[in-house]
């Protein structure tokens, strides 16, 4: 996507020069290859989107008129987002009737082939509530919130309840985190190095100098 389209917004000028998309994508041959490999099919159209801030989206179309979308992480996010939506689209496919992509194939390190993190999915029939709702009548709209609402009962009453706040994972182990640290087998584990993590910021950062001695001191009580 061109940049000049957006040099009058700055916000959106700014998401195209440095945003998450920057020089994250898929060349068509990669599609090519990405869809021969996982589901031994021919693309036959290969459709970039300009919608969407966070991930560079790919429409595709097999010789056999199936459709699929590949989504690419953005540059900002590693490994996290990527397993963490794999995971809550198996998870509402599993427990709920709502809608949603069957997720084909995925890779969340991008020291594979291509060089980016991917999910590759089947795409949903329908279109973007933005482009729709100006043309819905009032009785239409009506009967869209009351499904919007049923399907966030049926997320709350169907899901499994969990005690603890974080991403989904179906891993035995705790993964690795954006600085190269991990895998962990406990929580404990985990906690300390993440510690270790923010102290090491807390030394070296020149913006905590006013505060740096009383918080270190609070830290490394809270470590031992």
């Amino acid at each position: 996507m061109s940049t000049n389209k957006y040099k009058h917004d700055p916000v959106h000028y700014e998401l195209e020069r440095n945003g998450p998309k920057q020089d994250v994508e898929f060349t068509r041959e990669q599609v090519n290859d990405l869809i021969k490999k996982h589901l031994n099919k021919t693309v036959i159209k290969y459709d970039p989107l300009e919608r969407g801030a966070n991930n560079s989206i790919y429409l595709i179309v097999t010789e056999d008129q199936h459709n699929y979308v590949l989504k690419v992480t953005g540059r900002f996010w590693t490994k996290y987002k990527t397993e963490n939506e794999v995971h809550a689209l198996k998870l509402i496919s599993k427990y709920t009737t709502i809608p949603v992509s069957n997720v084909i194939a995925f890779d969340s390190n991008k020291s594979n082939d291509y060089g980016e993190e991917w999910i590759l999915m089947t795409k949903l029939a329908g279109q973007p509530l933005d482009k729709r709702w100006p043309k819905m009548s009032k009785e239409e709209k009506k009967k869209l919130l009351l499904k919007l609402s049923l399907y966030i009962q049926e997320l709350k009453q169907n899901l499994p309840k969990f005690d603890k706040i974080g991403g989904l994972s179906s891993f035995d182990t705790i993964g690795s985190d954006p600085h190269g640290n991990g895998p962990w087998l406990g929580f404990q584990e985990f906690y300390n190095d993440r510690l270790q993590v923010e102290i090491e910021a807390l030394k070296q950062d020149n913006v905590f100098d006013p505060i740096r001695t009383d918080v270190l001191n609070m830290l490394m009580n809270l470590k031992n």
